[in-house]
């Protein structure tokens, strides 16, 4: 944990009952969810790809289970609207391929649903909720060339006219101060990239 007041760090108790690499991550509360992603341990799930859910309680500094993901995956993101996470796209399957998924967990009752389906496959994608609306915006496949606006109330996705000024993907993504900010990451040709972009979802600029 790292303390921005006095700039130290510390290592906390406990552990993961598993490793997250390529995994994601969101809060609810006090409560860090973390999501699926890959453990070489792991013989008996899809390429090696989890999907279990692991959750550090911040005030208490312990660890608990939640309920499992659907299927297991990775390489894709996670984002809350009130106590509900959203989990988005990202690898999976067999054949080890982009998905179009969408799943909830209400972390009230600890349960999951589905029913929504991204506009494409999309592997890498990066989302941040701004006045509760989720925008997702960059990424591999074909929707990382756009921008999408997802409404939790009525689960409907859509296309925003602006784009992002450089396509990328693995980058950084946060949400502050009503706009989005975008960090560094890689370009569709695989470059590495230092540049920032900053969306404001209000103007769509």
């Amino acid at each position: 944990m790292f303390d921005p007041a006095t700039g130290t760090w510390r290592v906390l108790p406990g552990e993961s009952t598993m490793g997250h690499a390529d995994g994601c991550v969101a809060v609810v509360g006090t409560r860090v969810y973390l999501f699926g992603g890959e453990d070489d341990s792991l013989k008996n799930e899809a390429l090696d790809y989890t999907k279990a859910v692991d959750v550090f309680d911040a005030a208490t500094e312990t660890w608990s289970t939640a309920a499992p993901m659907p299927f297991p995956r990775q390489d894709f993101c996670a984002v809350t609207v009130g106590t509900t996470i959203f989990t988005v796209g990202g690898q999976g399957g067999l054949d080890d391929t982009a998905l179009d998924v969408m799943d909830g967990l209400e972390t009230k009752t600890d349960t999951w649903f589905g029913g929504m389906t991204l506009p494409y496959p999309w592997e890498h994608p990066r989302a941040a909720v701004v006045n509760d609306k989720v925008y997702l915006l960059s990424g591999k496949g074909e929707g990382g060339d756009f921008i999408f606006e997802f409404d939790p109330a009525t689960r409907e996705f859509a296309q925003k006219p602006s784009s992002l000024l450089t396509p990328r993907f693995e980058c950084a993504v946060v949400a502050f101060g009503g706009k989005i900010y975008i960090f560094t990451g890689k370009s569709l040709k695989g470059d590495m990239l230092t540049s920032t972009e900053i969306y404001d979802p209000s103007l769509d600029k």
